[in-house]
């Protein structure tokens, strides 16, 4: 996804890539906003221009097969985290592996969405919904790995604020000392109910709703 992709968000966007090209952007991040916001598609757009072979100087190239993996969602070193529920006939212990093959057809369907529309297209709306600790475990593993790419390593993590306090726990060390060339963005909608040891590893990006005109003029675009 490319960042013009993402509608309005022009400030927000041009924080991230001064931050790139002064290097000053963080191994983690935090990117924050209400319910109702593109931040999780501007996570995605970020990392694109991240692993881009020829980034121009306010978005990623496009023709590059690392931009053509991240229009698929099928870059190699690209992975999601996100809250689930226990379905029937899932494996005792559950991660967000066994759910790749909907999160990607969910969120290539989608710019915004909200954690009821995810739990409803699994059909667990009516279940308590976590980020557990074997979850955690795969995320740490994931990292440790050599990049199958040649570039970097992400992990995107949606509503991190559901992680279980001992997978939040055994995330810290990752969070402080990630694997080299690596990066985990959390994508939150209340950044205070994570831990404040979590949150004090972040660099921090408030998101805000787009507004009406910017999104009218997006839809204009992309007609």
């Amino acid at each position: 996804m490319l960042l013009k992709d993402v509608p309005g968000l022009d400030a927000e966007k041009n924080k991230l890539l001064d931050s790139v090209r002064r290097a000053h952007n963080s191994h983690a991040q935090l990117f924050y906003g209400l319910s109702g916001t593109a931040s999780f598609s501007l996570a995605i757009a970020y990392a694109q221009y991240l692993a881009c072979k020829e980034p121009g100087e306010t978005d990623s190239c496009g023709q590059c097969n690392h931009c053509k993996q991240f229009q698929k969602l099928s870059y190699p070193d690209l992975h999601f985290s996100f809250p689930f529920a226990r379905v029937a006939g899932a494996p005792r212990e559950l991660n967000c592996e066994y759910f790749q093959k909907e999160w990607l057809q969910f969120i290539s369907a989608r710019k915004v969405f909200s954690l009821n529309d995810w739990l409803n297209e699994l059909d667990v709306a009516n279940k308590q919904a976590q980020i557990n600790v074997d979850e955690a475990a795969r995320l740490i593993q994931k990292l440790s790995l050599k990049s199958y790419s040649g570039g970097p390593k992400f992990i995107i993590i949606y509503l991190p604020e559901y992680l279980h306090p001992s997978a939040a726990n055994k995330l810290l060390k990752t969070l402080e000392e990630p694997s080299a060339n690596s990066l985990i963005i959390l994508v939150s909608e209340t950044p205070e109910r994570l831990l404040k040891t979590i949150t004090s590893r972040c660099q921090k990006l408030y998101v805000p709703r787009a507004k009406e005109s910017e999104v009218r003029q997006f839809l204009i675009n992309h007609q």
